[in-house]
Parts: structure tokens; sequence; C-alpha cells
């Protein structure tokens, strides 16, 4: 509960809600953008957006985010950011228009996203907290993999890499992990 801590090669910089802009002093998500602008992801501050010089926040009060707690931060290779939230589900934001997909609106099967990758076909692997992995198009269609119907161990999936075989690396909460390749 420091903050965030960049190393240049030489010096420690430390960021904290203290002496910068930076929401919150939990950190669960970095990811930096093609313009190299730092999207952080809090515990309770929502996400600090650091360009180098300025801070900008998005959180449940000024945006459409439904919660403030950020588990995961990734960009598709259209700029989009899915970010993963706890308990508020998977959030796409495009710089200008929010997309939730909650229970309630979509066929996600848990509002708790740890991990998200993309596959070569632009398809969006989502691991959640109690749901299972989840395969969504993008658009419509949602398949879940869980521990009734795959050979999943446990449905908490709290890591996610798609290696260049196109290979699903999932790691879960007490179930080690997995890995799954498609069929061909």
């Amino acid at each position: 509960d420091q903050g965030l801590v960049i190393y240049d090669g030489i010096e420690w910089f430390i960021f904290n809600k203290e002496n910068s802009g930076l929401p919150d002093n939990v950190i669960y998500a970095i990811a930096i953008d093609n313009k190299g602008t730092k999207w952080i992801g809090t515990e309770s501050g929502g996400i600090g957006v650091y360009n180098g010089e300025e801070w900008e926040i998005f959180n449940n009060t000024n945006s459409p985010l439904p919660v403030n707690w950020i588990t995961t931060i990734v960009f598709d290779d259209d700029g989009n950011k899915w970010i993963g939230t706890l308990e508020g589900g998977l959030v796409k934001f495009d710089g200008k228009k929010w997309t939730i997909y909650n229970m309630e609106n979509s066929g996600i099967p848990n509002n708790s996203v740890y991990a998200i990758a993309f596959d070569k076909n632009k398809n969006i692997w989502v691991g959640t907290g109690g749901g299972g992995l989840t395969l969504f198009d993008g658009t419509a269609k949602w398949t879940v993999f869980n521990s009734d119907n795959s050979a999943l161990p446990k449905d908490f999936v709290y890591s996610l890499l798609i290696d260049e075989q196109g290979r699903k690396w999932i790691g879960t909460w007490k179930g080690g992990m997995a890995m799954y390749k498609e069929p061909e």
C-alpha cells in the first residue's frame, strides 16, 4: 500500500496519493498504451491515467465505471481499454464510450474479473472469480468453461496467458494451472 514505483535505470520514483494524482496507494493493474500513457488500476480509487505530466482519474463518481476496485487493464489492437473489476463486471472503454458487461446484461458468469487476454482472432478470454473462464467474441456470443463442463480444475481464474500457438494457460486459485488448446 505504498503506491506506484518507477525505476528509470538510475533512480527510483514513488508516486502515491500524497505526492501525485494517484487515486489510491494499493495498485492491482498497470498497463501502458501506445502513446506511453500509464493506466493504473487501484483497489478503491478507480483508474489513474498518467501521461508523464498530468493525472486523469476515472472512478464510479465521474464516469460509468461500475466500481472503483480495478483488477486488470488490457488494451486490444484497436486501442480499446478492457478493464476487469471486483464485482462490477467487465468494462470496455474506447476513449469516449463505456460499455459494461455484467451478469445482468451479458453471458459473463461472474462479476469479478481478474484476467483478460486476446487470441489471434480478436476473441476476448476472461478469467473470473467463481465463474471460470469465458470466451467472448466481442459482440454477443459468450462461452463459459468451468469445472462442471471442462477440465478446468477450479472456477476461480486469476491469471491467463495465450501463447503463440494459441494455447490458453490458466492460473486458478487452489487448483493449480491448466492449459487449454482448442480442437483443430
